[in-house]
């Protein structure tokens, strides 16, 4: 069996590979904090999480060499 592959517009198109994805709960309030904060750095709510992890982590564990990857959005 070969790769999974989308439909669009009639042509068959390979499906992007599938990242780690991990379920949050969020404590009441924090979804609409980071809605606003993303919005407010004109990304999506999903790059401002990565964002400030990456940052955070960055910060308090001293990982400067740490390569960054930036997810497609």
């Amino acid at each position: 069996m070969g790769p999974k592959r989308a439909k669009y517009d009639g042509i068959e198109k390979p499906k992007k590979p599938e990242r780690d994805k991990f379920v949050l709960r969020l404590p009441d309030g924090l979804r609409d904090q980071i809605k606003e904060a993303a919005r407010l750095n004109e990304r999506s709510m999903n790059s401002e999480i990565i964002y400030r992890l990456r940052e955070t982590l960055k910060s308090e564990l001293a990982l400067p060499s740490t390569p960054i990857v930036t997810p497609e959005d």
